[in-house]
């Protein structure tokens, strides 16, 4: 009798033990499942081909649109902002609280430029005229394939100073909508576009 008892206790060990491994195992896998998935309507995996990418986040649909998806070394980009009123009710933006603004990344998802960084901010704060439901308000910015990290031609700073050019290469090019009227210095952000420059 004592001997089964031992065999029982055995077999409940076992089962614990088992349940224990099936647990380890689960946990791990949906670790590794957190680390390596990607999150957020604004990450989706870039199109090659796509000529616009948008984000909507309520008042607001925000668009970014391309030419064209490949360019010349040293061609100028144009990238054409569209932010729509899909809301009921009219809503104001002020200058320089609220801005559009694209960012670049290389293929390895590094940063290459950011447009406000180059364009220039001027704090000059003024309400912009009402967008109505169901209508717009579009503008335009360039990237001139340039990094924004400027470089002094000379050291003492006599000779102005130069942007480096990018490379050839698979760039990513991501519009955003900084609104500190709408979403208090929050951002939308649309899912990046692929471009090609050769």
């Amino acid at each position: 009798m004592e001997k089964m008892l031992d065999l029982g206790v055995f077999s409940t060990k076992k089962n614990f033990m088992l349940a224990i491994l099936v647990v380890v195992v689960v946990g791990a896998t949906v670790i590794w499942e957190l680390k390596t998935a990607t999150y957020g309507g604004d990450s989706a995996p870039a199109e090659h081909g796509k000529l616009a990418a948008e984000a909507t986040q309520y008042p607001f649909e925000f668009t970014i649109t391309l030419e064209k998806t490949s360019y010349k070394l040293g061609e100028p980009v144009e990238v054409k902002w569209t932010l729509i009123n899909v809301g009921d009710e009219n809503v104001t933006l002020y200058h320089s609280a609220d801005l559009f603004d694209f960012v670049v990344y290389n293929e390895s998802l590094c940063h290459v430029f950011n447009y406000k960084n180059v364009s220039g901010i001027y704090p000059v704060y003024y309400p912009l005229p009402p967008i109505y439901p169901g209508g717009n308000i579009t503008k335009t910015g360039m990237w001139d394939q340039i990094y924004d990290s400027a470089k002094f031609v000379s050291p003492d700073m006599s000779h102005g100073i130069y942007y480096e050019k990018v490379s050839p290469g698979i760039y990513y090019i991501t519009g955003v909508f900084i609104s500190f009227t709408w979403f208090n210095g929050g951002a939308m952000e649309t899912p990046p576009i692929e471009i090609i420059i050769s």
